[in-house]
């Protein structure tokens, strides 16, 4: 249980499309109190009952908005998908029900003009939970087998073609200058493993001998990949760069996949949008 709770989840970074899943859960939300009517929600004693169960979307959309939109943006560091999980996913999906629990505890006490007391409080809790915290768990077990399935099966596609390619030893050198002009880094292309984004400054990942060695030069990765013209240089990921010529093994998981190379444990992110362009390298190489 607890290692499936740490396998990788994906994560939406795109702003827009998280407030577009918010704005869809606030009407799933309404349309589901408006049909079912349930918790005795066709009791209450209101001017407009559509009108009330509007107000449960409104508040919906108004604490998913702050804590799926605004409160990544404010702590990004935490949201990173490179650390995001199944059981980060899931408790952050608790947290998000307890908070809308909690809108709807007020938003029913002010419209009602009525105290809401701790059995009040606790009913709103249980009532959201038992139906979020279910439901959530469920969309987030069912999107991870669906993208672990195809990231597999593509991973499988690309190792494939990766394999099959003839890729002959190159004399390229490349040399990288860092953004002062002053500093850079001369090496064979073959040696290039991949670059790494840190902070103002680039890593450099390269083999030297037998040994993997690593340099920071000054710079962002936008301007080392205008630098570096040659068709195995891809973007693979907002923070890498990737030599696919020293590409060993690829793999999938969840988020997408991995890059491997000979001797170094780990291997490197490669984003689901990357998938394509390396099809396009393996497949022309």
């Amino acid at each position: 249980m607890f290692r499936l709770l740490n396998q990788p989840y994906p994560r939406e970074e795109n702003p827009l499309k998280r407030l577009r899943f918010v704005s869809i859960s606030a009407v799933i939300v309404f349309l589901f109190l408006w049909v079912f009517r349930p918790f005795g929600i066709d009791r209450v004693e209101v001017e407009s009952l559509d009108l009330f169960i509007a107000g449960y979307g409104l508040v919906t959309f108004l604490v998913a908005g702050l804590l799926v939109v605004v409160v990544p943006i404010l702590i990004p560091a935490w949201f990173q998908e490179s650390g995001w999980t199944i059981g980060k996913n899931i408790l952050f999906y608790t947290i998000l029900i307890t908070g809308i629990g909690l809108g709807n505890t007020f938003y029913t006490a002010k419209v009602l003009g009525k105290h809401v007391g701790p059995e009040g409080f606790l009913f709103f809790q249980i009532s959201t939970l038992s139906v979020g915290a279910v439901v959530a768990s469920m969309f987030t077990l069912l999107r991870y087998t669906r993208n672990l399935r195809f990231h597999e099966a593509e991973a499988k596609s690309l190792d494939q073609e990766l394999h099959d390619q003839a890729v002959p030893a190159t004399g390229e050198t490349i040399v990288l200058t860092a953004e002062n002009g002053k500093e850079s880094l001369s090496l064979k292309l073959d040696d290039l493993l991949f670059i790494e984004s840190a902070d103002n400054y680039s890593s450099v990942c390269y083999r030297e001998g037998k040994l993997l060695r690593r340099q920071l030069l000054r710079g962002s990765l936008r301007m080392l990949e205008q630098q570096l013209s040659g068709s195995s240089i891809v973007r693979c990921h907002r923070s890498y760069l990737v030599n696919l010529r020293s590409v060993r093994r690829i793999t999938g998981n969840s988020q997408g996949y991995r890059a491997h190379f000979e001797n170094l444990e780990d291997g490197i992110p490669v984003s689901r949008k990357a998938g394509p362009e390396l099809h396009r390298y393996f497949r022309r190489s």
